[in-house]
């Protein structure tokens, strides 16, 4: 079977992945999308009741984080979903006892904390009068005496209410991707995120990665499912030289390992955690500094429990 040449190979069916290959279709390029899990779509996976009652809910991603100028937000309102903003407002929190806490005191223990971190500490880190120290870490400024995440938080009114702030705020990691004590303070918020409410994804992410699936494919590009790339190796002279990679495809208790793709680009969209601890063997092998980067990046978790 003779190996096809594809002008680009991406790594990775999620969101990222499929943006990509539309992207590179439009651009007249050649495109394959190969993808180690069964479906598309990586981290945000809809689960839909088998019996079609209806009943589903996103079992990874199911926000748009900011919908000013944020493009997945003008491709929802392109295919008509509903993008209704968050209303906070109505979240419940509750005590490690399982008693439920005042909702005034929720109110304000939300305003504190999301105030103080994803604002408050986002404009003085990068707009503020003195730039901070690289060595800073965020819990430093954060939980500061003259810090904004105790305001009005009366004790003698509601016991533990500054333990409540802290215990809320030390949860924010997964936003951050490090625990607040290995995260710079400097350079928070020097991402640039998108601004505005965030909305929610009221109808189901997957009908986004369906579209972006389906106009992948329309456009001529190839998507492989089930197939995890094992190895990535730069083959050819200075004149002829591409990527070749290789892969395997579970059936019952045995890997096939399939013909070699080839292509001119090969774009990684793997998530961090399998690029840490399963990646593919490159040849030649990945830089030091580079492997050392990978590592110390971090990821941050959200438990997420669904009751259908």
């Amino acid at each position: 079977m003779p190996t096809i040449h594809y002008d680009a190979i991406i790594i990775g069916g999620g969101i990222s992945g499929l943006k990509a290959a539309r992207d590179l279709l439009q651009d007249g390029q050649n495109v394959l999308v190969v993808e180690a899990r069964d479906r598309l779509g990586g981290r945000t996976h809809t689960y839909r009741s088998p019996n079609q009652s209806g009943v589903f809910a996103d079992i990874g991603a199911n926000f748009v984080h900011g919908m000013i100028g944020n493009p997945m937000a003008g491709l929802v309102k392109d295919l008509n979903l509903p993008l209704p903003a968050y209303d906070m407002s109505t979240t419940k929190c509750f005590d490690c006892d399982g008693s439920a806490i005042p909702d005034d005191l929720a109110k304000m223990l939300r305003r504190n904390v999301f105030s103080t971190v994803f604002q408050g500490m986002r404009v003085a880190a990068q707009a503020g009068s003195t730039i901070p120290s690289l060595e800073t870490p965020l819990s430093e400024p954060i939980f500061h005496s003259e810090s904004p995440l105790d305001d009005d938080l009366d004790e003698t009114v509601f016991p533990h209410a500054r333990l409540y702030a802290e215990s809320i705020t030390q949860s924010t990691d997964h936003w951050t991707g490090a625990s607040l004590e290995k995260v710079s303070y400097k350079f928070f918020g020097f991402e640039r995120e998108s601004e505005g409410s965030d909305g929610f994804m009221a109808a189901g992410y997957d009908h986004v990665v369906k579209w972006l699936s389906e106009d992948t494919q329309r456009a001529g590009g190839e998507v492989r499912l089930s197939e995890e790339v094992t190895h990535m190796e730069i083959v050819g002279d200075a004149e002829s030289r591409h990527v070749q990679i290789t892969t395997k495809r579970r059936s019952g208790a045995t890997d096939l390992i399939r013909e070699p793709y080839r292509a001119d680009t090969i774009l990684i969209t793997i998530p961090l955690g399998v690029l840490k601890s399963r990646p593919p063997i490159f040849s030649p092998p990945v830089p030091p500094r580079r492997l050392q980067s990978i590592h110390a990046l971090g990821m941050g978790v959200l438990n997420k429990v669904v009751l259908v």
